[in-house]
């Protein structure tokens, strides 16, 4: 499996505005000895150019994009090639050789989601004054999210079962214990030349009130001691209720005026995430000096 030839064929294209911006386009085409290559092996090829490399007639830009894809012809592979000029406020991670020492890419978002309560923020139940349970009612919340986009040399089906959808069992961005939920992402493979690496997506959802479901502890019968269920029946009509009561810890009936007792059930499994070394970019602004400005020119 090795390189017969390697060609630029001709229909260059480029566009400049100015010393701001430039970009060119070059396609090469590459006659292979075995139809069973892959991209890895045509990245490899001697005479393509490496990532990163300057556009010769302008280097200004340099090579940011490298696609290669079989054509019809199995044994010739076409490589297309994509310079352009970095911005100069652009984020750097892509300007080092070494994909794995590139800086990740973070970012914070918030996701819109609608929860239906069963109590307000004082433990108020969401009753009418006839004190009938109101139809579920929903309530939007913000939750904050941190994304995270890194290289890794790979990723095992073993990896993505036990690092998806779990919680955190230690102190994360700040946060304690069961308030961060880690999901993952867009998984994808990058073929640069010489090396092959993942593109990993990290989302981390994070919750005030942490991820177990929560429900009101309530019932249309008691637990008696003997394990037994009794119907709750009213106590003019002696029918049983049409609407579930709250219930205290022990399954009995929840003396009036008493908290409500809320029931906790865990969907979600647990993992310590200082173990994956994820950047942690939430910083006390407060502490940062920022420099004095420079006085204006003087007018001459």
């Amino acid at each position: 499996m090795a390189s017969v030839w390697l060609r630029e064929i001709a229909g260059r294209t480029g566009s400049a505005v100015g010393v701001q911006s430039a970009s060119y386009t070059r396609t090469l085409l590459n006659l292979r000895d075995s139809r069973y290559d892959n991209q890895f092996d045509v990245f490899n090829t001697s005479g393509i150019p490496k990532y990163n490399s300057p556009f010769p007639p302008d280097p200004r830009a340099i090579l940011r994009r490298i696609n290669a894809r079989q054509t019809t012809y199995p044994f010739v592979w076409r490589i297309d090639l994509g310079y352009e000029k970095p911005d100069a406020n652009e984020n750097l991670a892509e300007e080092n050789d070494d994909p794995f020492q590139r800086p990740p890419v973070v970012e914070i978002t918030h996701e819109s989601r609608v929860e239906y309560p069963e109590v307000d923020l004082d433990g108020k139940e969401l009753k009418n004054t006839a004190g009938q349970w109101f139809e579920p009612l929903g309530v939007e919340r913000r939750i904050p999210t941190l994304r995270i986009i890194r290289n890794e040399a790979a990723v095992s089906v073993p990896f993505l079962l036990d690092y998806n959808d779990v919680t955190n069992t230690d102190s994360f961005a700040n946060v304690d214990p069961g308030l961060a939920k880690l999901h993952l992402g867009r998984i994808s493979y990058v073929f640069e030349p010489e090396v092959i690496f993942a593109s990993v997506e990290y989302q981390i959802r994070f919750n005030r009130e942490g991820w177990k479901l929560k429900v009101l502890n309530r019932g249309r019968a008691e637990k008696l001691a003997n394990g037994d269920l009794k119907v709750i029946v009213d106590d003019v009509t002696g029918q049983p209720l049409a609407d579930p009561v709250l219930l205290d810890e022990d399954g009995l009936r929840l003396a009036d005026g008493a908290d409500p007792h809320v029931l906790e059930f865990r969907f979600y499994e647990e993992r310590a995430f200082g173990a994956l070394q994820l950047p942690e970019p939430f910083i006390d602004l407060g502490a940062t000096e920022l420099p004095e400005p420079e006085p204006l020119p003087e007018a001459a």
